[in-house]
């Protein structure tokens, strides 16, 4: 594995991991809406944190790919596909959020 592709991981853990602090506090802020939107948004930020743990793990695996100390890239490949599988389904929890239940939309919470 190349090296701009592991910083680029790098970089989107970092940026998941700067996301999550804003999406927290709106979490904790969220006065109002339709009942299923607060399990929507727990699931969403389930969903994300999970995505970030796997990143991780998979960042720390393809590291030792790096210096030629790691047997098989499989596993972080297999880690890559769940991600983005499940940043998938965040999206789209995400998008419900938003157009359907109006959550940070101007005038409809």
């Amino acid at each position: 594995m190349d090296h701009g592709r592991f910083y680029s991981m790098v970089g989107g853990l970092i940026g998941g991991l700067c996301a999550a602090v804003p999406g927290l506090i709106d979490l904790l802020y969220y006065k109002g809406g339709a009942p299923p939107v607060k399990k929507i948004a727990l699931t969403h930020m389930t969903i994300n944190l999970i995505v970030v743990a796997l990143y991780a793990i998979n960042i720390w695996l393809r590291a030792g790919a790096l210096d030629g100390k790691g047997a098989s890239l499989s596993t972080p490949v297999l880690l890559s596909i769940i991600g983005v599988a499940l940043l998938f389904v965040s999206g789209w929890l995400g998008g419900q959020m938003v157009h359907v239940y109006g959550v940070g939309v101007e005038g409809r919470e």
